[in-house]
C-alpha cells in the first residue's frame, strides 16, 4: 500500500489551515471524507481543549464493523499475511464450564 508524502507547502499568511482544509475537502470524495472525520474525531478526543461533553463514547464492535464497511475492499498483496499475524498474536483463554463452576461453589 502506497502512502503519500506530507506536503511541504509553507502557509501562507494569506490562507489560514482552516480556509486550505475546506479547500480539500470539496475536491475529496466521500470515502476518503468519512475516514477523515472519524480520525479527526479522534484527535479531538483527544486534545486537551477538548471537554468531557464533546467526547465521543469509545468506539463499539458495531462502530468499528460500519467504519470497515464504508471503507471498502482491502488493497493490496498481503491479507493471508496479515490475517496469519493476527490469529499468531491473538490470546487464548480459558472459560470454565458453567457446571463446572456450580460443583466447586457447592462443595465450598
Amino acid at each position: 500500500m502506497q502512502t503519500q508524502e506530507p506536503i511541504k507547502q509553507d502557509i501562507s499568511k494569506e490562507t489560514s489551515i482552516r480556509e486550505r482544509l475546506i479547500k480539500e475537502i470539496e475536491q475529496t470524495p466521500d470515502p476518503i471524507l468519512a475516514i477523515s472525520l472519524e480520525f479527526l474525531l479522534f484527535l479531538k478526543s483527544r486534545s486537551p481543549q477538548s471537554s468531557a461533553t464533546e467526547q465521543q463514547p469509545p468506539s463499539t464492535g458495531a462502530s468499528i464493523l460500519k467504519t470497515l464497511e464504508r471503507i471498502g475492499k482491502w488493497e493490496g498483496d498481503d491479507l493471508e499475511e496479515c490475517l496469519e499475524l493476527v490469529h499468531n498474536s491473538r490470546s487464548r483463554i480459558y472459560i470454565p464450564a458453567a457446571d463446572a463452576e456450580n460443583e466447586d461453589s457447592e462443595e465450598g
